[in-house]
């Protein structure tokens, strides 16, 4: 039916019409993945007809954390040899394919893309596009492990975005100025960085933000010897990329869900969600950070030494034979054997979550700090878990959670 359809169009004159058409709107629509393929095809007409290829839409889908991003990084180096490709929008592309060869382990390439964009944005004397280019370079010269240069562009980019007003570009360089902070042990002044940022994603309705926020937080938290709180933001935020279909996002939650496993002394659970965002990785073709794989082979040493080879090797294999979506599901899924003792009864997943704290020990306000809710909320919570349960009493409550396998995590 499709080529019928095209033999007609072109017949009566029409197809080159509606494939402008067909590009026009989509040159004006937010990246969905239902739509990848209409995109793309906008796309590949643009880069035919245009002289500078569809730069802005070929920018939109390049940006989508859960497009194809190998193939975007590929559009957009062939779009930066034309010579109608120049100014902010040139500044913009290299800024960009700078991230994506970055996320790809070309960490020579990508500074090169970095730096350029970054002299591309003084020369146009314009601050915004600036802060831009700077808050995108961090991120390049962070994923080298090039932290003090990382840190100088997150200090230069800040106060601009502030100047302007450009509030959701400014938290996002926080979110990157935080994820630093983690990295230099610097874990007080990062998670208050990291509240703010997610207070704000959800304030605004931002789900895609809040979960990389969420994840930026949980390394901050595993560190601070939160497991718990960790093992929790990051199910949060994969349950988030799945939806959105965001490997990249994924990648880094299912390997931060294999370091709590290995806090717990899961090894073989530790070592198959590894080896699940090993391959991954390797699929879509991206690299982890360097403070991100150091965990990760740290952990597999105490796994293999713990387990011995053998039994590591069976784990790690089991892990790299999982399809997506079985690998994603069991990402999700809790400790096999604390799953199995749990009797949910009238709760909710939240309310269990909530349940599993007061069995803790902790307050409301504690509660409420754990989840970013008001502490009115977590009352609420607990009032409404009192209520179904027909209890009166936080004693109560954690006496019927213990009993029903609904524990707090260490």
């Amino acid at each position: 039916h499709r080529e019928y359809a095209l033999v007609k169009l072109g017949e009566s004159g029409e197809l080159d019409s509606t494939h402008s058409r067909h590009f026009e709107f989509f040159r004006s629509q937010k990246w969905t993945s239902r739509d990848a393929l209409n995109f793309w095809a906008a796309l590949a007409w643009a880069r035919d007809h245009l002289e500078d290829g569809g730069l802005d839409l070929a920018l939109e889908v390049a940006d989508a954390g859960y497009s194809d991003q190998a193939r975007a990084l590929k559009v957009l180096l062939e779009l930066l040899d034309r010579p109608a490709v120049q100014g902010a929008p040139r500044a913009r592309a290299m800024n960009l394919a700078a991230r994506h060869t970055a996320r790809q382990g070309d960490y020579v390439k990508s500074r090169s893309l970095a730096d350029a964009s970054i002299a591309a944005a003084r020369k146009l004397k314009d601050k915004q596009l600036l802060a831009h280019m700077l808050a995108g370079a961090g991120v390049v010269y962070q994923a080298g492990d090039e932290l003090d240069a990382a840190r100088r562009m997150y200090d230069e980019a800040l106060p601009l975005l502030r100047e302007s007003g450009n509030r959701g570009l400014a938290i996002e360089v926080q979110n990157q100025a935080a994820v630093l902070a983690t990295e230099q042990g610097n874990l007080a002044e990062a998670r208050e960085m990291l509240t703010e940022c997610i207070a704000y994603s959800r304030a605004a309705g931002e789900r895609a933000l809040t979960a990389r926020y969420l994840e930026s937080i949980a390394n901050v938290e595993l560190e601070m010897g939160d497991a718990a709180a960790a093992e929790s933001h990051w199910r949060e935020a994969l349950a988030t990329f799945r939806r959105l279909s965001d490997p990249f996002g994924a990648i880094w939650c299912v390997g931060g869900l294999a370091l709590v496993a290995g806090t717990h002394g899961d090894f073989e659970r530790a070592l198959r969600l590894a080896a699940v965002a090993e391959r991954m990785s390797r699929e879509w073709s991206l690299s982890a950070w360097p403070s991100r794989k150091h965990h990760l082979d740290a952990m597999k040493g105490r796994a293999e030494a713990k387990l011995g080879s053998r039994k590591a090797d069976d784990a790690w294999q089991q892990g790299v034979e999982m399809n997506a979506e079985r690998a994603l599901d069991y990402s999700l899924s809790g400790d096999a054997g604390q799953d199995k003792d749990v009797d949910a009864g009238p709760l909710s997943k939240r309310e269990r979550e909530v349940a599993a704290m007061v069995a803790g020990g902790l307050t409301n306000k504690q509660i409420a700090g754990r989840l970013f809710i008001a502490e009115r909320t977590a009352e609420g919570h607990v009032e409404r878990i009192r209520d179904k349960l027909g209890v009166r009493s936080r004693t109560e409550v954690a006496t019927w959670a213990i009993a029903h396998g609904i524990t707090p995590r260490a």
